[in-house]
C-alpha cells in the first residue's frame, strides 16, 4: 500500500448490507459477482493491485481467482473484516475547471486546425 507507483484497490466483496454495517477505512464497497462481470467499474487502472476481503474467507477466495484467470493481480486479506488494516485515504485534489468554450468558437477552432476534438 505504501508503494506509490502502483494503484491499490481494497475491496470489500461482502453484501451491502455487510458493508453498511462496517468495513475497513479505505475499502470500497464491490460486490463479488459484479466485480467479476464489471472490472472496469470498480478497477479503472490497469496492471493494479486488488486486495479482496469479507468476513467468512469463503467469497474473497473465490473472487481473487475469477479476478486472476482474468489478469488481475488479485490478493486476499488474511482476517478480512477483522484484520486491523486501515489504508490512509488521501483527500481529493482541487483542480481548476476547464474553460468554457462556444460551439461557434469551436466550429472556428476546428475549421483552422488549431484545436484536435476527440469524441469518448
Amino acid at each position: 500500500a505504501a508503494d506509490p507507483a502502483r494503484s491499490l484497490f481494497l475491496c470489500d466483496v461482502r453484501t451491502a448490507e455487510e458493508f453498511a454495517a462496517g468495513s475497513l477505512p479505505g475499502a470500497q464497497h464491490t460486490p463479488g459477482g459484479q466485480l467479476i462481470q464489471s472490472t472496469d467499474l470498480y478497477i479503472g487502472v490497469r496492471q493494479a493491485r486488488v486486495v479482496l476481503l469479507d468476513s467468512d474467507g469463503v467469497r474473497a477466495p473465490i473472487v481473487a481467482s475469477w479476478l486472476r484467470q482474468l489478469g488481475h493481480e488479485a490478493y486476499v486479506l488474511e482476517g478480512g473484516v477483522h484484520s486491523g488494516l486501515a489504508l490512509e485515504v488521501k483527500e481529493a485534489v482541487p483542480f481548476d475547471a476547464l474553460p468554457l468554450i462556444s460551439v461557434q468558437a469551436l466550429a472556428d477552432a476546428l475549421k483552422d486546425g488549431t484545436v484536435d476534438l476527440v469524441d469518448l
